[in-house]
C-alpha cells in the first residue's frame, strides 16, 4: 500500500494499458531460454524498421509515383528522419510502431476509397487496430488527417458509411474490448 501514488495502491496501468499485450507477448518468448536482446531483436528492432520502410515505399508507390527509385528514396527517408530515431532510438517503441504504421494505415485507407469492398475494409480496420494498439494519440491524430483527407477529397455519402466507418470501428472496438 502506497498512499502517495495515484490511486493508493499503486500506479495504474492506464498509461501502457494499450501497448501492455504486446509487451507480454513478447516477454513469454524468455520462457523460451530467448535472451531479451534476440526478443528486442525480432520484435521491436528489426519489424519496427521493416514496417517503417516498407509501408512508407508502398505509400508513395501507390499515391505519388510509380518509380521504384523515388519509393526507395521516399522509405530511406522515412526511416531514418531525425524524429523517427528520436523515438526510435529513445526507447519508445509503442510510438515507433505507431508511427512506422501510419503510412499503412493511409494506402489501406487510400485503397478503401478507391474500392469500397468488405475486404478492404478489414484490411483498414486492422491496419487502424494495430496503430491503436501500439498508441492511441498517433492513431487519433491519423483518424483526424483521414477524415480530414475524406471531406476534402471525396463527397460524403451515405453509401461510405459502412464501409469506411462502421466496419473499420467495429473492428477496432472488439480487438481492443480488453
Amino acid at each position: 500500500w502506497d498512499s502517495s501514488l495515484n490511486t493508493g495502491i499503486g500506479i495504474p496501468d492506464l498509461n501502457t494499458l494499450w501497448i501492455t499485450s504486446y509487451l507480454n507477448l513478447t516477454a513469454s518468448f524468455s520462457q523460451l531460454a530467448l535472451s531479451w536482446g534476440l526478443i528486442g531483436l525480432i520484435f521491436y528492432i528489426l519489424p519496427i524498421l521493416a514496417i517503417s520502410f516498407v509501408s512508407s515505399f508502398f505509400f508513395f508507390r501507390t499515391i505519388i509515383a510509380k518509380n521504384n527509385l523515388y519509393a526507395l528514396l521516399s522509405g530511406i527517408i522515412y526511416t531514418t528522419n531525425t524524429y523517427f530515431l528520436l523515438i526510435f532510438l529513445g526507447g519508445q517503441t509503442g510510438v515507433a510502431f505507431a508511427y512506422a504504421l501510419i503510412p499503412l494505415v493511409f494506402l489501406s485507407f487510400y485503397n478503401l476509397l478507391n474500392k469500397q469492398s468488405l475486404k478492404l475494409s478489414i484490411i483498414f480496420g486492422l491496419t487502424f487496430s494495430f496503430e491503436v494498439l501500439f498508441d492511441p494519440r498517433f492513431a487519433f491524430l491519423t483518424a483526424l488527417i483521414l477524415g480530414l483527407y475524406y471531406l476534402i477529397r471525396f463527397k460524403f455519402s451515405m453509401e461510405d458509411v459502412p464501409f469506411i466507418l462502421i466496419v473499420p470501428s467495429i473492428i477496432t472496438i472488439f480487438l481492443h474490448t480488453f
